[in-house]
């Protein structure tokens, strides 16, 4: 049975990926070094002290969901501008997913989180037993 801990783990899988996180300044080069990050993989966080920065971080028992997903989709589009060769999103943030479709429609591009990552690994596992 594989142990998935991050979703940092796909990122080498994917080519030219591009992160979008909580905080980007946690994400050390130790930490994505020992998550088999390419080095250079570009890394962008939400907005400190918006919406869903401040919800998650105070462990709110509410969030606007409209305005989370505009913040996630905003850090998102930041990362495309920065690294626009960007090809693949990955969304280090486990509290990330329910925005996935909206990020991958403001981008273009495809974005993956812990729960693609997950059925992933279930699909892999169920064809190798079949």
């Amino acid at each position: 049975m594989p142990v998935l801990t991050s979703s940092l783990l796909q990122v080498r899988r994917h080519a030219r990926p591009g992160i979008v996180t909580f905080d980007a300044q946690s994400l050390t080069p130790q930490i994505l070094q020992a998550a088999g990050v390419p080095a250079g993989t570009p890394v962008t966080g939400v907005r400190p002290g918006c919406e869903f920065h401040r919800r998650i971080l105070n462990n709110d028992t509410v969030l606007d969901l409209a305005e989370a997903q505009r913040n996630v989709v905003d850090a998102a589009m930041r990362l495309m501008e920065t690294a626009p060769s960007v090809e693949n999103i990955v969304l280090e943030c486990t509290n990330m997913p329910p925005y996935r479709e909206a990020v991958a429609a403001a981008t273009g591009r495809e974005v993956h989180d812990i729960e693609t990552m997950i059925l992933d690994a279930w699909r892999a596992m169920r064809n190798a037993s079949s």
